[in-house]
This record gives C-alpha cells, structure tokens and sequence, in this order.
C-alpha cells in the first residue's frame, strides 16, 4: 500500500513535466487510494528535500550564488601550451557562462551538458515535490488516524508548501516591493486533475497562500505535544516559524518579521548561534601557522550536531554543483587536480568584494571559506603564513570538506573539495538568521540601537576579541545588511536579497575562451539596477507545453560592455 502513494505522484508529476492541464485524479483508482495515516507520514520523506538525491533537484544549488556578487570568475587564465592547452574547456562552462552573465537562454545551454540537464528541470522539479505535499493534504480527512495525528502531517505538509513557494516566486516570479499585481508563478492546491488554465498567479496571491500555509502550520504544531513540535529530520515548528519571518521580512511587514523572530529566539533556547571562537580553537581553520596545505574546516555547519541548525535538508552535491567546478586544460582533461600546490584551481571564486566586507579579524574568514591555494606562492613545510597576506578564497567552505585528515586517496590529498559521497547535508536553516531578521526588522522601525544590540550578540561569537568600529559605526540599516551578507554568505539568499533591496547593479567579468591572443580577455556583463534579469525567465519548454503561461521580460542577448 506504501508504494502506490508514490506511484500517484509519479504519474502526477509525469503529467507536469508534459505541460498537461489536467493532472491525475487519485480517487479515481480506488485500489490506490491510501487507508492510513502512517502513509501519509511516510509520504513526508517523500515530499522533502532529499540530501542523498542528485536528480530532480528542488532547490537551487549554486545556482543562486552564481548569479549574485558573491561569486567572481578566476581572474587569469594560464595557457600552458598555446597550441594544445587552454582553460574552460569542459562542456559545462556554456552553462556556467550563461548563468554568470545572465543569459535568458540559461536552461537551454545546461541542456547541451547531461549532468546540467537538471538547471532546466528546476521549475517542474519544484512542483514535483509539491505534488506529493498536495497529494498527501488531499488525503489527510480521508484516511485512518487520529486528530493529532493527521493535524501532525498537515502541519508538516504546509510547511513544506510554503518553503517551496517561497523558493519558485522569488526565483521565477517578481520582487514583492516591486508590486504585488507582479508576475508570480502558478500556484497548485491539489494532486489532483484539475480542468482549468494553468497561468501565472500574482506575487500577492503567491505570498498570500504561503503567509497562510505557514500561519496553519504553526497553529497546528502549537496544539501538538513537544516530540511532535521539534523532531530532527522532519519539519518542525521552529522551522515553520523562521519561514514566516522570512516571508515577513520579504513582504517588508517589518512588525510580524520582529513578532516572529522574537518568538523564535525566546522560546527555542536550545537553538544557538555557533561561536566560531569553539571551531578555530578546535584546529578548523584556513589560517594555519605551518603548512597552508594543512587548512582544516568543521564539518558541521549544516548538521543537527550545530546548536545554529534548525532544519539540515538537501545535499552536499546540489549545493556545491556550480561553485565547486575546476578549470582544466585539454592536456589534462583526465586529471582535473592540476599540479599546483596539489590542489584544485576553480571556475569561479569568493568575489573580491564579498571579501572586502571582512575585518581581517573576523573568524568567519578563517571558517566559512576555503583558501584558493592555486593562485599562492609554492609552499613547503614549515612555511609560516602571515595573518596580513591577501588571500583569494573559494565561493564554499561550509560544506564538509575533503582535506588531509580524512584517509583520502593520494590522487584526492588536499583537494578541498566538497565531501559529495558523504550524503551530507548542504543547506540547513539557521537560528542565526532569526537574528538578523530582528535585527532588520528592527533597524526598519527606526530602532537602530536595539538592532545594533542584536548584532553584537552575532559579533561576539565572530571575533576573538574587540568587534572593529566599522561593524558597530553607521545608518543601522546599512549595517544590519552588511553582517546579513558576512554571515549568510553562499548559502543561497544573497540573490533573494538583492532583489528586496532595490535591484542594485552587478558587473561580472567573464573570460575570453577563445584560442590565440584574446584568450584571458576580460568581457564585462552589467546587470543594470532593476533590469528585468533579477527574475528568471520559466524554460522554454515549459511555456512551450503551457502557452497560457506567460513569459517576464526577458534580455535576449546580453553583450558585454
């Protein structure tokens, strides 16, 4: 009986991908029809995001990251030999370019690479797993169980909801602030047929059903007991509660984003904000006094064993899909590690000016970034590191990170890559940003000094000693969203919050592939304040199945300058 709950989602979903506007009708087949809570409960797992899938992604991946202006492109290019070697040139560079510079035909150029087929299915891969949520909600009054038991998978099921709407409208659908008769995305309420035109709804409507699945979900956790409320693995209420301070602060309902995050904070003592003093005085640190070969992460930012974690979903791979790419030459295409320093040079990089943000100080430099070691100078044990050098930095670090210490193989000794066989999670909700979330709020109502308050009790746990003026001094707003940027970094809300903060401009420079002497050329691409490219536009193929699905404005072919 298990198995023909997911076989109706199955076939649900198959009828999405196809662009049909009507979907199945699971009622229709009573033999399989669920009986049983305990379906539904595992239907759950289901409707998650699963850390050890690597199709049918929900989420984002890098995706976000790449888009934003905390991710550069490596800024030279080394041709070994001029006539047989040269840099980018993997097939999944047309895809990462694309992304990078903001191209409206971003799906189509993953498309032509076969483990990039997924960018395409983002969209349809989104309401895939809301398919299973809506199927499961259709049920809940129909099966065995009792009251709390049904209230305890509807509660997580809206929650779930809600966290992928929030997803789809502020990737596909236009900013909030921009006007809520905007363009959103389709909202669906069942898995079951439905005969009507499937269009756009408004970002209010989107925005109104998630306020309101989240503001249920709360509810009904609130009359369940406490094992039910807070359960690893699962959605909880504290989960439920931070993604309604985050819908809040994204709608700029500054008062409720407060109400929310307070209440989270205050009534969830057990969650709380990681000193990073504890991971550098454990030996986790890029900065090492011998050997920079010898950087060592903590592999625990996204996982249940960090107090800061509330909810730890996705996986390792999915997170670090775009950020994690080596450059490699024609000559060595089997053996992507070149011989520099052992380890791996990368597409793409921390931006410099995400790093400009850092006191040199702050331990998050030290922690949330692996060292790029390409670039630096040869190193031999014994080396002593000076805290005052210039490093560049690779766009991940707090994933879990192959290093020296794990019994790797040679060929894969100081990679520092991103653990992918460890199914570990990748992104993971963070009592951290209930903080922030006050403290803009806050900062928002003209209460800059509480919002500084709030800050500083981050602050401290980011520095060993006295927090530098320039953290402390200043419009409260202004700084709220400079620390929001410093602690949030690569965790894929970047994007979404340059989209509420006004659409600033973004210059990304990309690197001439080309043979011959205009190779290493810098092109530079300009996302200009408000430009339309803020919201991607839905795949090609899926207004090609559903031609009642409109497409946002799109820039066809956007130059470099």
């Amino acid at each position: 009986m298990r198995r023909t709950v997911l076989y109706i989602c199955i076939a649900a979903v198959a009828l999405l991908a196809a662009g049909c506007k009507e979907f199945l009708e699971p009622r229709s087949q009573g033999e399989y029809s669920p009986t049983e809570i305990s379906q539904l409960s595992e239907l759950v797992l289901s409707a998650m995001p699963d850390p050890n899938a690597v199709e049918n992604n929900t989420l984002s991946g890098s995706y976000l990251d790449i888009l934003s202006d905390d991710v550069q492109t490596r800024r030279t290019i080394t041709v070994m030999n001029s006539i047989t070697d040269q840099w980018y040139q993997q097939s999944y560079v047309t895809a990462v370019q694309a992304l990078y510079t903001w191209q409206s035909n971003y799906p189509q150029a993953g498309a032509y690479t076969p483990e990039y087929t997924r960018w395409e299915e983002l969209y349809s891969s989104h309401y895939n797993k809301l398919t299973y949520v809506n199927t499961a909600l259709d049920y809940i009054e129909e099966v065995n169980g009792t009251r709390a038991e049904k209230d305890y998978v509807k509660a997580q099921m809206l929650a779930l909801r809600a966290f992928y709407y929030l997803n789809l409208v502020n990737i596909y659908g236009e900013p909030y602030n921009k006007g809520v008769n905007g363009q959103g995305v389709p909202i669906r309420l069942t898995g079951a047929r439905e005969n009507r035109v499937m269009t756009r709804n408004t970002v209010g409507e989107v925005y109104d059903r998630i306020e309101s699945d989240l503001l249920e979900s709360v509810d009904l956790f609130e009359g369940l007991g406490e094992l039910e409320q807070y359960r690893e693995f699962r959605p909880t209420l504290p989960m439920a509660m931070l993604l309604l301070a985050r819908t809040y602060l994204y709608m700029e309902n500054w008062e409720q984003a407060e109400f929310y995050a307070s209440r989270l904070i205050e009534e969830w003592p057990q969650f709380q904000i990681k000193d990073l003093n504890e991971v550098v005085n454990g030996g986790y640190t890029n900065l090492t006094s011998d050997n920079p070969l010898n950087q060592r992460f903590w592999p625990h930012f996204m996982d249940y064993s960090n107090s800061d974690v509330i909810w730890a979903y996705g996986g390792i791979q999915e997170a670090s899909d775009f950020t994690s790419r080596e450059m490699t030459h024609v000559a060595q295409e089997d053996k992507p590690k070149v011989e520099k320093n052992g380890v791996y040079a990368m597409l793409s990089q921390a931006s410099d000016d995400l790093i400009s943000n850092y006191d040199e100080n702050d331990l998050r430099l030290r922690t949330y970034f692996v060292r790029d070691l390409f670039d630096e100078p040869e190193y031999a044990d014994g080396d002593v590191v000076s805290p005052s050098q210039k490093f560049t930095y690779h766009a991940y670090g707090k994933l879990k990170i192959k290093q020296n210490d794990m019994d790797l193989d040679v060929s894969d000794d100081y990679g520092f890559l991103p653990d992918t066989d460890s199914k570990a999670f990748g992104y993971a909700l963070r009592i951290t940003e209930a903080y922030l979330i006050l403290a803009e709020a806050l900062a928002e109502q003209d209460r800059g000094g509480e919002a500084l308050a709030i800050l500083a009790q981050i602050q401290s746990k980011r520095f060993e000693g006295a927090v530098p003026a320039d953290y402390t001094e200043g419009d409260a707003v202004e700084l709220v969203r400079k620390e929001r940027r410093r602690e949030m970094c690569l965790e894929q809300l970047r994007w979404f919050d340059l989209r509420r903060w006004g659409m600033p401009q973004i210059e990304h420079v990309w690197y001439d592939t080309s043979m011959g002497s205009q190779s290493g050329r810098p092109m530079r691409y300009i996302l200009e304040q408000g430009d339309a490219g803020y919201t991607l536009p839905l795949p090609e193929k899926v207004i090609q199945k559903n031609s009642d699905l409109t497409q946002v404005p799109v820039n066809a072919n956007r130059q470099p300058k």
